[in-house]
């Protein structure tokens, strides 16, 4: 178990190495950056997941996860 502090990130966009997360408490923002502006693909809320899409291809993150607020 993890503890995340508000805005700090789980995992960045072209992370190759990371791992997959279950949110416990808080929530994740996932964002992906296009040019200077970065656009909120998804929120997940306590008993989601994420870092599933780079387990399952074996590519790069193609998004970035951060805490929105305290994060376990």
């Amino acid at each position: 178990v993890v503890d995340y502090a508000d805005g700090e990130r789980l995992f960045s966009e072209g992370d190759c190495d990371y791992p997959f997360f279950a949110v416990l408490e808080g929530q994740v923002r996932i964002v992906k950056r296009s040019g200077p502006e970065a656009m909120t693909l998804a929120l997940h809320d306590s008993g989601h997941f994420c870092g599933e899409i780079s387990m399952l291809t074996g590519g790069p993150a193609i998004a970035s996860g951060i805490a929105v607020g305290p994060v376990r």
